[in-house]
């Protein structure tokens, strides 16, 4: 798949980007603002998952999971601190 950023809680948590008011992927895409980055934060029931899915393709492979998800915008720093 992609990248996942190492601490999925702290984006939950409000530590860490933004949370986007929309569950459509394009909606998500047109409020990303200059040098952000588009995630997907599932929370299975041991653990948080953020995926990045600024390309659309990530975001299809991801959503076949069938897991809801929230998206939220990363900065291109916490973006950087991913794996």
């Amino acid at each position: 798949m992609g990248t996942y950023y190492k601490n999925a809680e702290h984006i939950v948590n409000g530590r860490v980007g933004r949370k986007l008011d929309t569950f459509l992927y394009h909606e998500a895409k047109r409020e990303l603002r200059r040098g952000e980055h588009l995630y997907a934060v599932v929370e299975f029931a041991t653990h948080t998952a953020a995926l990045c899915v600024d390309e659309d393709k990530e975001f299809y492979t991801f959503s076949k999971l069938l897991y809801p998800y929230t998206f939220y915008a990363l900065s291109e720093y916490a973006h950087s601190r991913s794996v």
